[in-house]
């Protein structure tokens, strides 16, 4: 239930809201401050994820059966 003031699906309320991940797994997004996460996949200020395989490189060739 959002609290006064928030609407539902107001991003405020994950901003800083998540909980750090115990040091022995693994968080390249672990928040370098004191500061507690985001609620989300991402944080807030990450930046956009790139899907595919890096340039200049070549694919694996297909087996021959």
């Amino acid at each position: 239930m959002p609290s006064s003031g928030e609407q539902p699906g107001d991003w405020r309320s994950a901003i800083d809201a998540g909980i750090v991940l115990p040091d022995e797994l693994e968080d390249p997004f672990r928040p370098m401050d004191a500061s507690r996460p985001d609620i989300g996949a991402l944080p807030r200020r990450a930046g956009m994820l790139a899907g595919g395989r890096p340039e200049n490189t070549k694919s694996v060739p297909e087996t021959q059966e």
